[in-house]
């Protein structure tokens, strides 16, 4: 059997610490050997508190880390002129319209997935669904991976 490979942002790592939730679900399962795990770039940094639960904690603390794909200067960006983790070629994409500024700082997130090869990017930031979604990724949160692979039966 194939075990997918996943990447979480740190938004799910996030919600699987603070409740029960479908990114809880998904780690659990992924603790029982149905996932194989990674996370996003910046990940870290972006987990500000540390986890309570011990268990989780030591998990998480032995996933992967994706490594940012590249650094680039955005010439357009004046607001904030300095350099950017990401793929630029993104940036000048006619599907990038509308987007946020702010959320170009992300783009490191989805390439650095795209180049590791993995098959689903896993978040809950309704940005990173949408462009994830427009470049051609397979991109989901919790609720939606775990309905496409249902638990696999006990034996």
């Amino acid at each position: 059997m194939v075990i997918p490979t996943l990447t979480l942002d740190a938004l799910v790592v996030i919600a699987a610490v603070g409740e029960v939730s479908f990114a809880g679900e998904l780690i659990r399962r992924a603790q029982a050997g149905e996932f194989d795990l990674a996370l996003s770039t910046r990940a870290d940094f972006q987990l500000k508190r540390p986890i309570a639960d011990v268990e989780l904690a030591a998990y998480i603390a032995g996933l992967p880390r994706l490594l940012p794909p590249g650094r680039w200067t955005d010439p357009t960006n004046h607001d904030l002129p300095v350099d950017t983790w990401g793929n630029f070629k993104w940036a000048d994409t006619p599907d990038r319209s509308g987007v946020s500024l702010g959320s170009k700082l992300d783009d490191d997130h989805l390439e650095s997935h795209r180049m590791a090869g993995r098959d689903h990017f896993i978040t809950l930031d309704d940005g990173q669904l949408k462009r994830g979604i427009r470049l051609s990724l397979s991109t989901m949160t919790p609720a939606q991976i775990l309905a496409r692979y249902p638990p696999r039966p006990r034996s």
